[in-house]
């Protein structure tokens, strides 16, 4: 018993104080505001890091349909949610899959997003890498690249990607391959092309900077390459 009350005195003194408790009450969801506020959150395949739905998958959304918290073993913040919608019961969602899979496909509806999470886990598939590459499809078929017949928003075409990729059929033969494969089939600029254009003095500064990551609004870096007329290879942005 003693051996208990000290772990937790520990507990409350060191672990849930008053700099962490969010990781308890909300998880990971409370950083999609965070995210927006700083102008960082994916939107569109990060063309933009700001979403105009991103309070539809805010922590306030998942806990209005939050069932139960979670804790991985032997951690005292249990940061995880259980959340049951329309569509789906999931444990999650979470932060990467709100953004990634959410507000970076348009997506800005919570009970889609937690679909989309629940076919990923049980397909085995990431749901940042296929919230990742269904965005890259999208732009590419808004950019006209090609036509993936999905576009941002789409939310019932979204919710057959999972499926189509992990049984590489139709439209998910290509996705499943991965975007590097993609970009490169597709003509888009890889990425030693932005890293050297990105060191000029008169490059457009990023909306994000720390240590060597860097993140840059997808409109400035066309405008500029545009601007300078630049033919990255493969053909263009």
């Amino acid at each position: 018993q003693r051996l208990m009350e000290l772990a937790l005195k520990a507990l409350r003194g060191d672990v849930l104080t008053d700099t962490s408790l969010w990781a308890y009450t909300d998880g990971t969801p409370m950083i999609v505001e965070l995210s927006q506020n700083a102008g960082i959150l994916p939107t569109r395949n990060f063309q933009d890091g700001t979403f105009v739905d991103f309070a539809k998958l805010s922590s306030p959304a998942v806990q209005a349909v939050r069932l139960a918290k979670k804790a991985c073993l032997s951690c005292g913040l249990g940061c995880g949610n259980y959340i049951r919608t329309g569509r789906a019961a999931v444990e999650g969602p979470e932060y990467e899959t709100l953004a990634v899979a959410g507000a970076n496909c348009g997506i800005g509806d919570l009970e889609a997003v937690a679909a989309f999470n629940a076919a990923c886990d049980d397909l085995g598939l990431d749901t940042i890498s296929t919230g990742g590459v269904v965005a890259f499809a999208m732009e590419l078929t808004e950019k006209g690249l090609h036509d993936f017949g999905i576009t941002f928003g789409d939310v019932e075409r979204y919710l057959e990607m999972p499926g189509l990729i992990a049984r590489r059929e139709g439209i998910g033969a290509e996705l499943a391959a991965g975007v590097k494969k993609m970009a490169e089939r597709f003509g888009v600029p890889p990425r030693v092309f932005l890293r050297t254009i990105a060191a000029r003095p008169d490059f457009p500064p990023p909306l994000f900077s720390r240590e060597e990551k860097r993140i840059w609004r997808a409109g400035d870096v066309e405008a500029y390459v545009k601007g300078h007329g630049e033919v990255p290879p493969g053909g263009g942005l």
